[in-house]
């Protein structure tokens, strides 16, 4: 056909989700929090709770395992937890893409009902 049978769908699915993503950046921006925060505020807030949750840790019973290294996976993990907060979802972004789609070609997304999309939302 077009050349992309012998790649995997999950493949195919993943790359479609990037143009998707890519797509709607191109279209909107850099509008992608949900919370009426402005960058610096969300940055503050994700410190915030990055130095509480290594708070926390620190005032556990250290055990005799605990090292520097272990410390620095607990901040790194704690770190990439917050990276997406007050950031829209992929689901939040694909339905603005819908909304604007459908606006122009009504039948497009027929089949596409918020039923059928619900149960895959992150």
């Amino acid at each position: 056909m077009n050349g992309t049978d012998d790649v995997p769908i999950e493949v195919r699915a993943l790359t479609l989700c990037a143009v998707a993503e890519g797509f709607h950046s191109r279209l909107f921006g850099d509008r992608t929090t949900r919370l009426g925060l402005s960058p610096n505020q969300i940055k503050t807030i994700r410190r915030a709770a990055r130095i509480a949750g290594m708070a926390a840790h620190d005032g556990l019973q250290a055990e005799a395992t605990d090292t520097d290294a272990a410390r620095g996976e607990v901040e790194k993990a704690l770190q990439d937890s917050f990276a997406g907060f007050g950031r829209i979802t992929f689901a939040e972004r694909m339905e603005q893409l819908a909304t604007i789609t459908s606006t122009a070609v009504h039948e497009v997304l027929a089949d596409f009902t918020p039923e059928r999309i619900l149960p895959f939302a992150s």
